[in-house]
């Protein structure tokens, strides 16, 4: 047995694609988060645990193992494997650290002796009611006449794709990246990649010339009826709500596919540290995302998904070390989330 574990471990540094197919087995058995998908792309290391029925998928930065969500694989196994992980990285004098945790392992973070703290929330989408409730509010009556009479269209086109319509999705990325603040980031997301949208089912609406102007894919989600939009991006000159009526369009499509919810993804920092009793790292939280919020506008995101009417679910950064920790864990988070150019 320790021959095996050893040749296991030797192998768990490099994210080979041998480890990657055994990594989207697990995953295609036991996913259970939004989250998963992205747990399977080349960036990611993989630690399997000694019986190999559960997998983390990691990046390391800082002497920092980041965990991309929880581990995956049967409930009564989960337990076992972050004890091995937590091993396995003192072993390489790292601390650990689960990026968006969902709240129902929690227990047994804090019975393994690590810190947790909200991270943010999720916003995700009910279906039938955005379609019966929310689609029937002012706003979002207003936008649909709006576009349909200035003679915009709609289209989900699904793999393959043309060349021309992903340079086109090119040419409006490129545009999204002019603006302030918009930059690629990785780790939980994916980025703009020509073989990746290949890949990917793409919903997008043009303008009455036919020009294309905004765009967002969709990605595999490992909840049942449940689908996830990645990447949400629009030309520098779109109109005011192009991507509301996009994304509003995208809800009445999947509501006629049979699906029950959209996933728009994590909003960071939101409700942290606000309240009375916060302790020092959600206060310390709570000024980093009054600072960030002057570059990246937080709250304009939230403000943008909360249009929707979502289910805000919440997420959770769990990390080991105390103040010091998190500190190295949140540096840490911005390097593995850092797309090289």
């Amino acid at each position: 047995m320790s021959d095996n574990r050893d040749r296991i471990t030797a192998s768990r540094l490099t994210g080979e694609p041998r480890e990657r197919a055994a990594a989207r087995g697990i995953v295609d058995k036991y996913g259970r988060s939004s989250l998963d998908f992205f747990k399977l792309w080349p960036e990611k290391s993989y630690f399997f645990a000694a019986d190999n029925t559960c997998v983390i998928a990691y990046k390391t930065a800082l002497c920092v193992a980041i965990s991309l969500g929880d581990p995956v694989g049967p409930d009564e196994r989960l337990e076992q494997s972050i004890r091995e992980f937590m091993r396995f990285s003192a072993q390489k004098h790292w601390i650990v650290a689960f990026h968006q945790a969902l709240a129902d392992l929690l227990p047994i973070y804090r019975k393994l002796g690590l810190r947790v703290i909200k991270f943010g929330e999720e916003a995700v989408v009910d279906v039938a009611h955005f379609c019966s409730v929310t689609a029937e509010t002012k706003f979002f009556r207003y936008i649909r006449h709006r576009f349909e009479r200035e003679g915009y269209t709609f289209a989900r086109h699904v793999p393959p794709h043309n060349e021309r319509l992903l340079e086109e999705a090119k040419e409006v990325s490129d545009s999204w990246l002019t603006l302030p603040g918009k930059v690629e980031h990785g780790f939980a997301l994916g980025w703009f990649d020509r073989a990746y949208l290949a890949e990917m089912p793409l919903d997008v609406i043009r303008d009455s010339t036919g020009s294309l102007i905004a765009f967002v894919n969709e990605v595999p989600d490992y909840m049942s009826g449940e689908v996830e939009l990645d990447l949400m991006r629009h030309r520098v000159n779109a109109p005011n709500s192009a991507m509301e009526y996009l994304i509003a369009r995208i809800l009445f499509d999947l509501n006629a596919r049979g699906y029950a919810r959209l996933s728009l993804g994590l909003v960071p920092f939101t409700g942290v540290g606000g309240h009375a009793g916060a302790d020092l790292e959600e206060k310390l939280v709570h000024l980093l995302f009054e600072h960030a919020d002057r570059f990246f506008s937080f709250k304009g995101l939230y403000g943008f998904k909360n249009r929707f009417e979502p289910v805000w679910e919440e997420r959770f950064l769990v990390y080991q070390g105390g103040l010091i920790g998190f500190a190295r864990t949140l540096l840490a988070e911005m390097r593995v989330t850092e797309v090289k150019r």
